[in-house]
């Protein structure tokens, strides 16, 4: 006969053990679906597309879709000063971006 206390330390041994493997099988899941959705062709450099819809509604659809950030590393990252003062300037200037400013 099993004494009564070993069942439930077998079950917790168990159970601790399912849930440390969580962490790295989330990480590693996290990181290949980055990895795969970072490398997806963006459908707008294609010619025909871009002949079709024009030049700014193919802009507006690669900021719609997150295509104009960099994937992974910001090689010319602007702080919000130099932001601020670019739209400042813009709304100063009057020009056709003054309302996206």
């Amino acid at each position: 006969m099993r004494p009564l206390l070993a069942l439930p330390t077998r079950l917790l041994r168990h159970a601790l053990r399912r849930v440390l493997w969580l962490v790295p099988t989330l990480v590693g899941v996290s990181l290949v679906t980055f990895l795969f959705l970072s490398y997806v062709p963006d459908p707008t450099e294609d010619p025909r597309l871009a002949a079709e819809l024009g030049a700014e509604r193919v802009a507006e659809l690669r900021r719609e879709r997150f295509f104009d950030l960099p994937r992974f590393v910001n090689t010319a990252p602007r702080d919000v000063r130099a932001r601020a003062l670019a739209a400042m300037t813009l709304v100063a200037d009057d020009g056709p971006d003054a309302d996206d400013a």
